[in-house]
């Protein structure tokens, strides 16, 4: 390895970090402002900008033909979104889930969580994802994307058009709406700012783990379902822990929610959707990597359906599990 391939992995894991406090810091107040409910925000904007990384790594792949990377890296980031994401922010601090997002979190968006795992076991079984199967998979991202847009829009109210009135003579305060205008510029523009120094600093991440992981001669399966995993996923782990830290629960679960649904969904979706051919998966996946995925969804649902918080003992236990299976993984791959 190369000075500059450790500096990557380094500067990329710092960029990350500073990316996810302008991200949520952007994100939660925009939500404020503009009436959204910070879950959805949390489940969108987001859970889709943090898991960009993901679907450049998934669709170059597909690209070159390489399924093991594509198919890995979905599965490898949804579990760990799962039992590193979530489990390291109630470490942190036990995310408690409002009642005014309980039901919607227990009905919808966790039951979804599972059965997007359920979707990618279906497209993979037989070995290989077509490209129908892809197109699928987007066209129900799309119906999602649609329906929460409605929800969200229900039971809003548009904001007020401010009333410019003239200042008084010698008064130099801006008025209100030029106050508020230049909130949501600044809030936008950190939303921006932290999609793209988490998009640069996760791909830094992935260029030092890929070529340590080479170096070392570990197999492409293993390399997409943790070191790539982890490190496309490093932006959920920066933002859902820093959520938490600054008290923002429901943008830290509908980060993790919303982006096994859009890895799944989304990433693999579109690589199958544009792979020259149909994605091939491994039997190893078939026969640990999915049903894991599976287990760990279902044992989510069961604690945020019938808990009003995720506590430091069920963050431990989900990181448990998931060094279990790394384990596992490592010694029979």
């Amino acid at each position: 390895m190369t000075l500059w391939e450790w500096m990557q992995l380094l500067l990329g894991l710092g960029l990350v970090l500073l990316a996810a406090e302008a991200l949520v810091r952007g994100a939660s107040e925009l939500a404020a402002a503009l009436g959204v409910p910070p879950l959805v925000i949390g489940l969108t904007v987001v859970a889709f900008g943090t898991s960009s990384p993901e679907l450049a790594v998934s669709v170059a792949a597909a690209f070159r033909g390489n399924g093991d990377i594509t198919f890995g890296n979905v599965v490898g980031s949804n579990l760990f979104n799962i039992a590193v994401v979530l489990g390291a922010a109630a470490l942190i601090r036990p995310i408690e889930i409002p009642a005014a997002i309980r039901r919607q979190v227990r009905w919808v968006e966790a039951p979804l969580m599972v059965g997007s795992a359920l979707a990618a076991a279906a497209v993979a079984w037989d070995g290989r994802i077509a490209r129908w199967e892809g197109i699928v998979l987007v066209l129900g991202l799309t119906l999602y994307l649609l329906w929460q847009v409605r929800e969200a829009m229900v039971g809003h109210e548009p904001l007020p058009v401010p009333v410019l009135e003239p200042p008084r003579k010698g008064s130099q305060s801006r008025p209100a709406g030029d106050r508020q205008g230049r909130a949501l510029l600044r809030n936008g523009l950190l939303v921006l700012l932290g999609l793209g120094g988490l998009y640069l600093g996760s791909d830094w991440m992935v260029e030092g783990s890929v070529a340590l992981a080479r170096w070392a001669g570990v197999p492409d399966r293993v390399i997409a379902l943790t070191l790539i995993a982890g490190g496309t996923s490093l932006p959920e782990v920066a933002t859902s822990v820093v959520s938490a830290i600054r008290r923002q629960p429901e943008i830290a679960l509908g980060n993790v929610l919303g982006s096994n649904l859009f890895n799944v969904a989304g990433v693999l979706g579109l690589s199958a959707s544009v792979a020259p051919e149909a994605l091939a998966v491994t039997p190893g996946s078939l026969a640990l990597d999915l049903p894991v995925l599976v287990a760990l969804s279902v044992l989510s649902l069961l604690v945020l359906a019938f808990r009003p918080k995720v506590s430091r003992l069920q963050g431990a236990l989900l990181m448990a599990i998931y060094c279990v299976y790394v384990g596992v993984l490592i010694t029979r791959p």
